[in-house]
C-alpha cells in the first residue's frame, strides 16, 4: 500500500472529499474490489486554508443529538471550520463511504493535520541527566569521621517466628468469593466458633441468625466447630452470597485437612458450587419470562 499526501490549500470541501473517498476505498487501483479494503493511506494538510463555493459558510447547518430529550445540537459550517477544521472533511468523507461494516475500517487510513505535518526527525531527543548515586555504605562497617574517632553501626536480627500451618480454600457463591485459611487448635468451651471474617468475629459481620448458622454450618456438620480456628476475606455480591461461598470455602478446606469428611458434606450439598442465580428481566417481557398480556382488540 501506498501513502497519498494532499495539500488541502485552496481546494473545495466537496471536490476534495471525493478525491480522498477514492483512494482510501482503491478506487484507482487494477485489482480493486468492492468488498475488500484494498484503499491507500492518504495524509491531508493545511486543512485549515480549505474553502467552500456559495453561501454555505452561514447556510450549511451541522445537527447532532445527545440521545435525551430537547438534546438536538446545531453549529454552523464557518464556526465549525474554526472550531477544527480536520472534523469537517472526516465528515464529509465519511459520508461518501459506503454504508457497510468497511466504512469505519476504511476512514482510520485518513490522516488529518491543520498545517503542514511536521517532521518528526528533526527534532533532537531530550536526553535526561541522571544525578550521581552516592554509593550506599554497608551496615557492620566501620566509618571514619572528621574528628578521627570511628564509629560502628550494629545490626539488629529480627525474629522471625514460625507461622502457624493451615489449610487453604477457596469458596464461590453468585458473585462472591471467600478466601478461607482453617488453623487447627486445641478444643475449646466458645459455642460459637473462633471465625473471623474480614478481621471481624462472624457474629458481628453477619447480623441475622440465619447467616450466621450459614456460615458455621460446615463445622456443625462434622462437629468440629470448637475443635478449628478460621481467618477469611471475602468480596463480592450480597450478604447472603458472602455467607454461602463461606460455607463452600470452609468445606473445601475441611476436605483438604481430612479426606474422610467429604462424605457428609458432600451428602449436606456443602462442596458443590450452587450455580442457582436469579434470572435478569428481558426487554418487552414483565420479568425474566412472563410476557405481557395479549390482548385481542
Amino acid at each position: 500500500m501506498t501513502k497519498h499526501t494532499i495539500d488541502a490549500t485552496n481546494k473545495i470541501l466537496g471536490r476534495l472529499a471525493v478525491e480522498i473517498a477514492n483512494l482510501l476505498r482503491g478506487k484507482h487501483r487494477p485489482d480493486f474490489v468492492p468488498y475488500l479494503n484494498k484503499g491507500d493511506d492518504v495524509i491531508v494538510t493545511n486543512t485549515d486554508k480549505i474553502r467552500v463555493t456559495g453561501q454555505k459558510l452561514k447556510k450549511k447547518i451541522y445537527y447532532h443529538h445527545s440521545g435525551y430529550p430537547g438534546g438536538i445540537k446545531e453549529i454552523k459550517l464557518e464556526e465549525f471550520l474554526k472550531k477544527d477544521s480536520r472534523e469537517v472533511i472526516r465528515k464529509a468523507v465519511y459520508g461518501m463511504l459506503p454504508k457497510n461494516k468497511l466504512r469505519d475500517k476504511v476512514i482510520k487510513k485518513l490522516t488529518l493535520y491543520r498545517r503542514k505535518k511536521c517532521n518528526m526527525t528533526d527534532k533532537k531527543k531530550k536526553t535526561i541527566k541522571k544525578s550521581p548515586t552516592k554509593p550506599r555504605r554497608k551496615v557492620g562497617i566501620p566509618t571514619q569521621k572528621t574528628s578521627g574517632k570511628t564509629s560502628v553501626k550494629k545490626t539488629t536480627e529480627k525474629k522471625t517466628s514460625k507461622s502457624r500451618p493451615y489449610f487453604e480454600a477457596v469458596g464461590r457463591r453468585k458473585q462472591s468469593t471467600a478466601r478461607v485459611r482453617l488453623f487447627t487448635c486445641r478444643p475449646f468451651e466458645d459455642e460459637k466458633g473462633k471465625i473471623l471474617v474480614n478481621d471481624k468475629p462472624y457474629t458481628d459481620f453477619f447480623t441475622t441468625l440465619e447467616l450466621q448458622q450459614t456460615v458455621a454450618s460446615a463445622l456443625k456438620k462434622i462437629k468440629s466447630l470448637n475443635r478449628f480456628e478460621a481467618t477469611i476475606k471475602v468480596k463480592g455480591g450480597g450478604i447472603r452470597g458472602q455467607a454461602e461461598a463461606i460455607r463452600h470455602g470452609l468445606s473445601r478446606a475441611l476436605v483438604k485437612f481430612n479426606a474422610d469428611f467429604s462424605k457428609k458434606l458432600k451428602r449436606a450439598g456443602y462442596l458443590r458450587r450452587d450455580p442457582r442465580k436469579k434470572e435478569r428481566k428481558k426487554p418487552g417481557l414483565k420479568k425474566a419470562r412472563r410476557a405481557p398480556q395479549w390482548k385481542k382488540r
